[in-house]
């Protein structure tokens, strides 16, 4: 499936992608490479790339994570990709760059 453009020119602020190259649910590091890529009426957008992290590569590092997801309806089970220490690694060194972005 081709990846659709994101209309980011009119964002007053800065987009902040954080993917993994080895997320199982969509094509996150094309497309936030597709993200840094443009710019916002108030500068570049940004991206953060760990090629080793899976779905569960951004958020709060304080807060375990796996790498599958169990639907609470469906009880499906998910592979979010990745692996444990890429997808910690991964969030503790974006989460420093997420809370500067926003001024915290």
């Amino acid at each position: 499936m081709p990846l659709k453009p994101l209309p980011l020119d009119r964002v007053r602020g800065t987009v902040l992608a954080v993917a993994g190259g080895e997320d199982a649910l969509w094509k996150a590091l094309p497309m936030a490479e597709s993200i840094a890529d443009k710019r916002g009426e108030s500068g570049p957008h940004r991206a953060l790339l760990y090629q080793d992290a899976g779905h569960s590569v951004s958020g709060s590092p304080y807060i375990p994570t796996g790498t599958v997801s169990v639907h609470p309806l469906t009880r499906e089970t998910y592979s979010l990709g990745g692996a444990i220490p890429a997808d910690a690694h991964a969030r503790a060194d974006s989460w420093p760059q997420v809370l500067k972005l926003i001024g915290r």
